[in-house]
C-alpha cells in the first residue's frame, strides 16, 4: 500500500474511532442525567383531585378516604373513623413536593437492589372520586447519607432518586392517622366553668382515683376564681388556682388512645367506674365515662355532649383511654387543694390521680 493511501486509511480509522468515543461519552453523560430531573413525581392537580389514599408495605397498611364534607377518614377494621386532616394533608403536601434528582438505574433487574420491587416497596396509591387510580408510586430504600430515597413510578423501569425521604408515613398504624380528640375544637380551658368527678377507679397498681366533688368558677374582681362546691353555703376551701386551670386545660385537650372498631357487648359504661361531668361558658354540658378494662393499662371510654364526634348512627364513638390519659382527665380532691402536696391517700397507699 502506498504511503499516501495508508495515511488516508489510518486517518479514516482515527476519525471513526474519535466519533465513536465522542458518541459513547455523550451517551454516558445523558444516561447520568435524568430526563425528569427536577420534575415532581405527582402533579399538584393530581393531588388536589385525590379522594382516597392507600398506603401499604413493610408491615403497615392504611386506607384514607375524603368524605363528602371534605374531612378525611381512616379505615379501621370494617369501619371508617375521623382522621386527622392536618396529618393527611401534610402527607399529600410532602408527596406533591417530591422532586426527582436523577435516575439511579434502568431495568427490572435492579429493582431489588434499591427496594422498589413489588415485594419490598412501600406503595402509595392515589384514587379520584370514581376510585380510578391516578398515581401509583413505589418507594424503596433510603439513599446513603439520608434525606433522599429511591422510588419508581407505576410500571416504569427507571429507579429514581427523589429529594426527600417520606418513609416515615408508611410505618404508621391507623391510630396515627386518627382524629382522637372527641371534644369540639372550640372547647378551651378558659371556657370550662364547672368540673365534677364521681369515681372509684384503680388505674394501675400505684394509682387510684376515688372521690366525688365539684369545682366551679366564681366571678371575682373582673376575672374568676375556682371554688369547691360543698353544698349549702359553699364553705371556703382554698384551691390551687393553677392546678385547677391545668386540669381544665387537659380535659379540654383530651385525646383518646384509639377508636374501638369492634365494640364488646358490654363495655361497662352503663355503670361506669369513673364519671367526669363538665360545663362551658356557652351552657354546654359534657359527660366522660370510663368503663371496663380494654387490655393492659387501657379502659373503654365514651364522651357525650353537643358537638362531640359521632358515628353514622348518631352514637358517640367508643374509644380506649390509656392510664396516663386518665390521669390527665381526673383528679382526686387532694391534688387541687392549695397547700397540700399530692400524697398517698390515708389508709390506701394509693397515689392521687392526675400526677405524672
Amino acid at each position: 500500500m502506498a504511503p499516501r493511501t495508508k495515511l488516508i486509511v489510518l486517518s479514516s480509522v482515527f476519525v471513526v474511532l474519535l466519533f465513536t468515543y465522542i458518541g459513547g461519552t455523550l451517551r454516558i453523560s445523558r444516561a447520568g442525567r435524568s430526563p425528569v430531573a427536577g420534575e415532581p413525581l405527582v402533579s399538584e392537580a393530581m393531588v388536589s383531585e385525590t379522594r382516597a389514599v392507600r398506603l401499604s408495605g413493610r408491615g403497615a397498611a392504611t386506607v384514607l378516604r375524603r368524605r363528602a364534607a371534605g374531612e378525611w377518614s381512616v379505615r379501621i377494621g370494617d369501619g371508617l373513623f375521623p382522621a386527622d386532616d392536618e396529618r393527611v394533608e401534610g402527607f399529600l403536601e410532602a408527596l406533591a413536593g417530591l422532586r426527582s434528582v436523577r435516575v439511579a438505574a434502568r431495568g427490572e433487574e435492579y429493582f431489588g437492589d434499591f427496594g422498589v420491587d413489588e415485594e419490598a416497596a412501600r406503595v402509595a396509591v392515589l384514587q379520584d372520586r370514581n376510585d380510578e387510580v391516578r398515581a401509583r408510586i413505589l418507594f424503596g430504600d433510603a439513599v446513603a447519607g439520608g434525606g433522599r430515597m429511591y422510588a419508581r413510578i407505576g410500571d416504569a423501569t427507571d429507579v429514581l432518586i427523589v429529594d426527600r425521604d417520606i418513609g416515615f408515613y408508611f410505618g404508621q398504624q391507623p391510630p396515627y392517622w386518627s382524629d382522637l380528640r372527641p371534644l369540639p375544637d372550640d372547647l378551651s380551658a378558659a371556657g370550662i366553668t364547672r368540673l365534677s368527678v364521681d369515681a372509684d377507679l384503680r388505674i394501675d397498681a400505684e394509682t387510684r382515683v376515688v372521690d366525688s366533688f365539684t369545682v366551679f368558677r366564681e366571678p371575682a374582681g373582673g376575672g374568676s376564681s375556682w371554688r369547691l362546691e360543698t353544698g349549702d353555703g359553699n364553705l371556703r376551701e382554698e384551691l390551687s388556682q393553677e392546678e385547677v386551670e391545668v386540669w381544665a386545660g387537659r380535659v379540654a385537650e383530651l385525646e383518646a388512645a384509639a377508636f374501638v372498631s369492634d365494640p364488646p357487648i358490654d363495655a361497662g359504661l352503663d355503670e361506669p367506674r369513673a364519671r367526669l361531668m363538665f360545663e362551658d361558658e356557652n351552657g354546654r354540658t359534657f359527660q366522660l365515662r370510663i368503663g371496663d378494662p380494654a387490655g393492659e393499662s387501657r379502659f373503654y371510654m365514651r364522651v357525650e355532649g353537643p358537638g362531640v364526634d359521632t358515628a353514622d348512627d348518631g352514637e358517640p364513638y367508643l374509644y380506649t383511654l390509656g392510664a396516663w390519659q386518665i390521669r390527665q382527665a381526673f383528679r382526686n380532691r387532694d391534688a387541687i387543694v392549695a397547700g397540700i402536696t399530692p400524697r398517698s391517700r390515708s389508709g390506701t397507699g394509693d397515689s392521687a390521680a392526675g400526677q405524672d
